[in-house]
């Protein structure tokens, strides 16, 4: 990563950590558009894991687990951590906040419908990209070439 994506990445983890999904879409969308290789697959699945949890939010279900589901295909290739990101860890996490998301929506409501309340949201394990240092910077770019 170039310098000014490097900050764009920073300042998505920023949002995604606090919760703005859609935000931390939208910021790294601007990086992935410029990208190639393997880090373009790491941020199209970051993307869709954000845009997952944006609709689960809303109570979209379907693109949830759909997004979800597509995200596992760019993110569950690369080696793990990737910009010390553990992909396979937030792959598990991404997937079981959907599952519980679903699981409390149908309990309510056997067609799956309507939106999370806001104490269910809170009570969901939100997956948080706690990111490790650098140390291994040389083998992640090394992975870009």
């Amino acid at each position: 990563m170039n310098e000014r994506q490097r900050r764009a990445w920073e300042h998505g983890i920023v949002a995604f950590n606090r919760g703005d999904y859609f935000e931390a879409h939208e910021i790294w969308e601007s990086v992935w558009m410029s990208a190639t290789g393997p880090l373009r697959d790491f941020l199209q699945g970051l993307i869709q894991v954000s845009v997952a949890l944006h609709h689960l939010s809303r109570g979209n279900l379907h693109g949830a687990r759909s997004l979800i589901d597509r995200a596992e295909t760019h993110l569950a290739q690369l080696p793990s951590p990737f910009h010390g990101v553990d992909c396979r860890r937030l792959l598990l996490l991404a997937n079981r906040c959907v599952k519980l998301g679903e699981e409390m929506i149908r309990a309510r409501n056997s067609a799956g419908k309507g939106c999370l309340t806001k104490q269910e949201w809170f009570a969901l394990p939100l997956p948080r990209l706690d990111v490790e240092p650098w140390r291994n910077r040389a083998a992640a770019d090394d992975a870009l070439h």
